[in-house]
């Protein structure tokens, strides 16, 4: 389990396969209406206060849950209303689908490093999956941006590497014909190593 403050009002939350079988929870049963997903927000909005200061004590809290390649999840924890006038907080729960892969194609690995720190720098949190293989002399990118975040996502990677598609069908072939180098989370690892 990895936990991210993303400002006063924002927390995300990594959640492995791992934490996902020891909350007891999968990402399909994940619903607000559901007693076992009450408990694990709850359980994990303590540990996060305990962690890393985030306060979801008072106002509406927006959730939103995408689903990981690995079988675990991310969680975002977002304060809308900081002050609610009947003093009750209310949370809602958004899943939103996996959407297709942005792919960019770096020549060598200094110019993806710098790519990566960009990215993490500022779009970390509008990135929710990504996935990094050796094709050829070059590494390809995959990148999974939220929905309405993926011209943020591309404007920064255009500045490094070259768009060499996206979708499905080219993930495909860049898993077919590249070798993986990190299945998940590449760009947080190659941000340590830089």
């Amino acid at each position: 389990m990895k936990m991210e403050l993303l400002g006063s009002d924002k927390l995300k939350i990594l959640l492995a396969s791992d934490d996902m079988t020891k909350l007891d929870i999968t990402y399909d049963q994940l619903d607000y209406k559901d007693a076992d997903t009450r408990r694990v927000i709850l359980e994990l909005l303590g540990r996060a206060r305990t962690q890393t200061g985030f306060d979801a004590s008072y106002g509406k809290l927006f959730i939103e849950a995408f689903p990981d390649i690995e079988g675990g999840c991310i969680l975002y924890f977002s304060l809308v209303n900081r002050e609610e006038p009947s003093g009750k907080k209310k949370l809602r729960i958004k899943s939103s689908p996996s959407a297709a892969p942005i792919i960019y194609e770096f020549p060598s690995m200094d110019t993806l490093l710098h790519a990566a720190a960009a990215l993490h720098a500022q779009c970390g949190s509008f990135i929710y999956k990504n996935t990094l293989y050796r094709i050829g002399t070059g590494y390809r990118l995959l990148v999974y941006p939220f929905d309405k975040y993926d011209n943020t996502v591309r404007m920064v990677l255009n500045e490094f590497g070259k768009f060499t598609g996206d979708g499905l069908l080219c993930a495909s072939f860049t898993a077919e014909h590249g070798k993986p180098l990190i299945e998940n989370l590449a760009i947080e690892k190659l941000v340590e190593f830089a």
